[in-house]
């Protein structure tokens, strides 16, 4: 944001100078299926204070498969305009593997006018053979950026 000689600050304008972080922790453990889910407790809503507000959204999860038969996908959902229907921003997280691993993927997104927007990680698997299970322990969503308040 820049400002010109002489020009009246709003707060608003003030406000959406300062960085935030909103953090929210996955509740308990979920086993995905094949048809997409909200992960539980995986749900940030912001307000922002201005237009074309940009957040940078992080999933950060602890998954557990049973075997390779199985993919795991995860992805960051979010509309882009106020009031808009959310949708799935671009690029999965996609695990593979057996055992117990932390997996993360950051994306960037841009939010429409000034307003309330909910940002959430979902996720389903590909193949029916193993248990694809996602743990609440060190499972969670970040929300950072400038110009929006929790």
């Amino acid at each position: 944001m820049t400002f010109t000689a002489g020009q009246k600050v709003t707060a608003a304008q003030l406000n959406a100078l300062e960085t935030k972080y909103a953090q929210a922790n996955k509740t308990t453990n979920q086993s995905m299926t094949t048809t997409i889910a909200d992960l539980v407790g995986c749900s940030i809503t912001i307000t922002t204070f201005v237009a074309s507000v940009v957040v940078k959204i992080t999933g950060s999860m602890d998954i557990e498969n049973t075997g390779i038969a199985d993919i795991g996908i995860f992805q960051a959902w979010a509309p882009s305009t106020l009031g808009g229907a959310s949708a799935a921003l671009t690029g999965d997280l996609n695990v593979q593997r057996t055992g117990r691993d932390g997996s993360s993927r950051e994306w960037v997104h841009t939010l429409g006018a000034a307003g309330s927007y909910t940002i959430k990680l979902r996720g389903y698997k590909i193949g029916a053979a193993n248990t694809v299970q996602v743990l609440a322990t060190h499972s969670r969503l970040i929300v950072e950026g400038a110009g929006f308040t929790v």
